[in-house]
């Protein structure tokens, strides 16, 4: 399974009930949700700034917290693997069965 970008994970927390396990995971919800709830009568300079402020917590996340709930994530898919990427494609973790 791949996780694309902040607003894939985001979903795939909610969906699979996982935001309770961190606060930081709760925290990526709410950002992305401020982020889309942003009409695009702002600027779109602070919906930017929005959106890399949520990515940087994806991030930070993968790399620091997942690790900790790797089998909690992995019950949530059948597959083998989650891979997690930024935007521009690069890998930013990986976690396996």
């Amino acid at each position: 399974m791949e996780i694309r970008n902040v607003t894939q994970f985001a979903n795939f927390i909610s969906a699979g009930n996982l935001q309770g396990l961190d606060m930081n995971l709760q925290q990526i919800i709410y950002c992305v949700n401020d982020y889309a709830a942003a009409c695009n009568c702002h600027r779109g300079e602070n919906k930017r700034k929005k959106y890399d402020e949520c990515t940087r917590i994806y991030a930070e996340a993968v790399k620091n917290i997942l690790p900790k709930f790797k089998n909690d994530f992995l019950s949530k898919t059948s597959e083998r693997q989650i891979s997690f990427f930024l935007d521009n494609g690069n890998i930013i973790g990986i976690i396996c069965r």
